[in-house]
């Protein structure tokens, strides 16, 4: 098998592509998700399939199927259990496309940032015992780890870093309270007395170097340091890859979680240091990791 269709599905919107071996990305398209509409939204992902089919010339029997879900996956039953941003809830999505899709020989489904973290720990040429914790910091924080290509997912529910407890001005909060991209949104309101600021016209003021924009940036990228500390003390991975759209459009925030992390490690572990790297993707690294576990599955 030499090419794969990866599908990224989100509340905002759909991508869809076709991946090879290489982990390239060949012709791709992306439609506006349907949130709300269970029927509807599976019907647009069918849509998707039967255009990258049609326009790659590809059979069904030459390619598998990687797709990516938000939420609680079963990945052995094929099944989207719980999506806080869709309307899906015990949805057997891949049952559902095998009807429909007979020939493709191997359908996966697996969390979206888990198949992000699996683009990144594939690109890396990373082995067997190897570790890859993806850290990323979007409207919520997650780091899912890879071992050795598979994801560690305990009960289902592991990597949820963004729900352990921080140190913030004295007060413990979540971290994602802390430091996700609504957290930051919200510091800024309350600070400026501006209610509509979001993350992104703080990490404008943050650049100008205003004082108040710069404390909190600061803050959050100490929170996020205290995470990072926690998951290097509980699994030591060979790489730590930031992701997500808050570290990808503010590379500069990654230097600042580094700093800060560098005050709170312990000599024996500053090489650490040296691990962590911004994600060499832009916002597709969910899509391209759903081809590459399609074809990465499929011997």
């Amino acid at each position: 098998m030499e090419k794969a269709i990866g599908i990224d599905i989100g509340g905002t919107k759909i991508a869809a592509g076709i991946i090879n071996k290489q982990g390239e990305l060949e012709n791709s398209f992306e439609i506006p998700s349907i949130p709300d509409d269970s029927e509807g939204l599976f019907r647009a992902i069918v849509s998707l399939i039967k255009k990258l089919l049609m326009e790659s010339k590809i059979e069904q029997k030459d390619l598998s199927l990687g797709i990516g879900i938000p939420g609680l996956v079963d990945t052995e039953q094929g099944v989207a259990v719980f999506q806080n941003n869709l309307n899906w809830r015990d949805f057997p999505i891949v049952e559902r496309l095998r009807s429909l899709f007979p020939e493709i020989p191997s359908i996966v489904i697996d969390n979206d940032v888990y198949q992000a973290a699996f683009a990144e720990w594939y690109s890396l040429k990373l082995g067997r015992q190897d570790s890859l914790a993806f850290f990323t910091v979007s409207t919520g924080i997650s780091s899912p780890i890879i071992v050795g290509g598979k994801g560690i997912k305990g009960m289902g529910f592991a990597g949820e870093i963004g729900l352990t407890p921080v140190c913030l001005q004295g007060e413990k909060i979540r971290l994602e309270e802390a430091a996700s991209g609504p957290a930051i949104a919200k510091a800024g309101q309350l600070g400026y007395g501006v209610p509509t600021m979001t993350t992104a016209e703080v990490f404008n003021r943050y650049y100008a170097e205003e004082h108040l924009a710069r404390k909190i940036i600061d803050d959050a990228a100490d929170a996020l340091a205290q995470g990072v500390y926690t998951v290097i003390s509980l699994i030591d991975p060979s790489k730590i890859i930031f992701g997500g759209s808050v570290m990808m459009k503010n590379p500069q925030l990654t230097e600042r979680v580094k700093e800060k992390l560098e005050e709170k490690i312990i000599p024996i572990q500053r090489e650490s240091l040296a691990r962590l790297e911004l994600s060499q993707y832009e916002n597709n690294a969910g899509l391209i990791g759903a081809g590459l576990r399609a074809l990465s599955e499929h011997k």
